[in-house]
């Protein structure tokens, strides 16, 4: 009879929470098309705004676990009320319905953080290179 390693079992069980994590954060951001954006983004009174430098609009941050890495590394710069960071994140926008009558609005949903710079903006990457 072959002898069958006791933890066995021990191991599949520590090791299913952890493939589920992994399956939770892909899921997250499921049937968007991820893109790379550039712009301003401020965090004031718990609330996200972003400022995307290619389209000029800004739109508010919808709650992601990328986003709270933002809010992390936005508030380490230690910026003054309402400053502007220039941030690099990989994203996409979501149509987010509002109350009923009320046309749905469009929202920016980061879901992976590159960089953050408080000392550019879309102002100097629209000189870039010049």
């Amino acid at each position: 009879m072959p002898v069958v390693p006791r933890f066995r079992g021990l191991k599949a069980v520590l090791l299913l929470p952890m493939a589920l994590a992994g399956v939770g954060c892909d899921s997250e951001h499921r049937g968007h098309e991820i893109e790379s954006f550039q712009g301003d983004y401020r965090y004031s009174s718990g609330v996200g705004e972003f400022f995307d430098c290619q389209s000029r609009v800004r739109y508010y941050v919808h709650d992601s676990s990328a986003n709270k890495r933002l809010i992390r590394e936005y508030r380490k710069l230690g910026l003054q009320h309402g400053d502007d960071a220039y941030v690099r994140v990989k994203g996409y926008l979501k149509e987010v319905p509002q109350m009923e009558g009320v046309d749905p609005v469009k929202e920016f949903v980061p879901a992976e953080f590159i960089s953050i710079d408080p000392n550019r903006g879309c102002k100097q990457e629209a000189r870039r290179g010049r």
